[in-house]
């Protein structure tokens, strides 16, 4: 065990002074070592789940600060910022869309990895077309999705079934003069990627909307969360889903961010979540999304940092 002392930032204002919270925290205990990090940029590795073991929860439970086992990540193309403590879900944080979208935690037998954060998925759609596969429903026989909403993982992911109907989906409303691209020309096995002309633009292509569960026992989500969002649906534009790429015939290509899984559960992970301020909040068991200018923010508050203002 360790003695630390974090400060947290209020989000509120990139010029607020950070408050200090000071507690033991247990860091650096591991069973397995994988080698993972050794192929990365990253120095460590900074777990913030629902584990009791989590940096986030250790700090928690050692503070006296209002609202300290909550948490917002908000990441760019450049820069971004993570937020620790009482206003990270706040109506005010700046440089942010006013609409926000609230949902409630889900918890279900069904999800295997019980420490991460995972929201029930109603619907799913590309344009104005439904995606089947499972996913989602009210009755029985088509359960809402679990999916985990995952910052430290860099793809997404939906299960296979799933993931074959939005393909065809996406295939049913490409732009005109846009087709499969040969799996001879994808850099990357399991890709699906598309042939587009010359000029089109990655704004051509459909959005994808996630309708999420407000709630209830059918989901299991927790019957102590706070209200969620009534139209909880978070709108993804297509270059939240898609990334460009040049194959070797010189040809552009986009590519879907969505993967397929052998997994019951769907994944969103960091690069379809750019630009959206991802709230935790562990006391009122919400998940929230929020579009964001976070470049912007980080940018602001490094500034004013330098400064000394």
């Amino acid at each position: 065990a360790a003695s630390a002392v974090s400060s947290l930032s209020s989000p509120s204002s990139p010029s607020s002074k950070p408050s200090l919270l000071e507690g033991k925290v247990r860091f650096g205990c591991a069973a397995y070592e994988s080698g993972l990090i050794f192929q990365q940029k990253a120095d460590g590795l900074l777990g913030l789940s629902k584990a009791r073991v989590s940096v986030l929860n250790q700090l928690a439970s050692a503070s006296k600060v209002p609202g300290a086992n909550a948490f917002a990540v908000c990441a760019s193309p450049t820069s971004g910022f993570l937020a620790i403590g009482q206003g990270t879900t706040a109506e005010e944080f700046p440089f942010c869309e006013a609409a926000v979208v609230r949902v409630p935690y889900m918890y279900n037998r069904r999800i295997k990895r019980k420490h991460l954060y995972a929201v029930a998925l109603k619907s799913m759609a590309v344009g104005a077309a439904m995606v089947g596969g499972n996913a989602g429903g009210r009755d029985r026989d088509h359960p809402p999705v679990a999916v985990v909403v995952d910052t430290g993982s860099t793809l997404s992911y939906l299960p296979e079934g799933m993931h074959a109907a939005f393909v065809s989906r996406v295939d049913e409303a490409l732009p005109a003069g846009t087709a499969r691209a040969p799996r001879q020309l994808v850099s990357h096995r399991g890709d699906v990627c598309y042939t587009v002309g010359r000029d089109t633009r990655v704004g051509d292509f459909p959005q994808v909307r996630l309708s999420f569960s407000a709630g209830g026992a059918a989901t299991g989500t927790n019957a102590n969360a706070s209200p969620s969002s009534p139209n909880a649906t978070l709108a993804l534009g297509p270059q939240a889903y898609l990334y460009q790429q040049t194959n070797r015939l010189r040809q552009k290509m986009y590519c879907l961010l969505f993967h397929p899984s052998k997994a019951s559960e769907a994944l969103l992970g960091s690069v379809m979540l750019e630009n959206v301020l991802v709230g935790f909040d562990n006391d009122k068991h919400l998940l929230s999304f929020r579009r964001c200018r976070c470049d912007q923010w980080a940018q602001e508050a490094e500034e004013r940092r330098a400064s000394g203002t």
